[in-house]
């Protein structure tokens, strides 16, 4: 194990290895005794900073009983992690796409989200979410209670963990104000969701900011994107989705560090987070 510069790959790598560790109720000490390698190793692994050579990765999936398919996946990825060459940015495009941007909010420390026209899904509200996915149902997928069930239930467990007491010590949220306006769902939906984001704020780790529609120069009214932040241990990955077809994630430090200073720029434009609750307010006596 080398220690090499944090990409996407690398990053899925290590935390899929960190969730099976914890999930036997290993140390990283214990992993790194079974490799006959320091500690500090196995948190560049972990971290995404290192790639693992082939054998010892199999020392560590033996010792997390990984399954065949757990197998199978793993060194996949181990091979892509060790291979893959500089790009500004990963289409991903892969089956389990979903549950690889799950991991990504489980393992930041500080999430940034910034949405022109609907909620980010962190901040949905239960019937919001299900009114949005159910939108999309007949046109981004064959209509399926199944696959829609299964969808809401992925966002309601994200929501869980990234909410709950051992979720990120920030979330960050821009909305633009196109998201009050938005006809998601019946007026019942509206209010509903606008109590849930007021209720947000009383979050001392979440702050929320409107983006007024009237806002000059803001530079991402074309699409919504996330900063995920990892502190000290690696640098940031950034998420921008489109309407159809894969979601982009930026690893190239170039382009997340632009990226995140726009984030920052959409803070300085939007509203303070009191004038902001106050909109909501206002908005949700006017809907009633």
């Amino acid at each position: 194990m080398g220690k090499v510069r944090p990409t996407m790959e690398r990053r899925q790598l290590g935390l899929r290895l960190r969730r099976m560790r914890e999930r036997h109720g290993l140390t990283q000490q214990d992993a790194a005794d079974a490799l006959g390698r320091v500690r500090s190793r196995v948190v560049d692994l972990e971290d995404g900073r290192s790639t693992i050579r082939l054998p010892d990765l199999e020392v560590l999936l033996d010792l997390y009983h990984a399954t065949a398919a757990e197998r199978a996946e793993l060194t996949a990825l181990a091979i892509q992690a060790a291979r893959r060459r500089r790009r500004p940015s990963t289409s991903d495009v892969l089956p389990d796409a979903f549950t690889q941007f799950a991991e990504l909010e489980a393992a930041a420390v500080e999430i940034c989200a910034y949405e022109p026209a609907v909620v980010p899904g962190l901040a949905q509200s239960p019937s919001y979410l299900r009114a949005l996915i159910a939108e999309g149902v007949g046109v981004w997928w064959q209509p399926s209670d199944e696959e829609f069930e299964a969808r809401v239930a992925f966002r309601e467990e994200r929501q869980a963990q990234v909410l709950g007491p051992a979720g990120p010590a920030r979330l960050r949220f821009v909305l633009g104000e196109e998201t009050l306006r938005a006809a998601v769902g019946d007026e019942a939906v509206a209010r509903e969701q606008l109590t849930h984001l007021l209720r947000l704020t009383e979050d001392p780790r979440i702050t929320i900011r409107l983006l007024l529609s009237s806002t000059p120069s803001n530079p991402a009214r074309a699409g919504g994107f996330t900063v995920f932040k990892f502190g000290g241990r690696s640098s940031p990955v950034v998420f921008s989705s489109q309407v159809y077809g894969s979601e982009r994630l930026f690893d190239d430090e170039a382009d997340t560090a632009r990226l995140a200073d726009c984030f920052e720029r959409l803070c300085r434009s939007a509203l303070p987070c009191e004038e902001t609750r106050s909109v909501l307010r206002e908005t949700l006596k006017g809907s009633r």
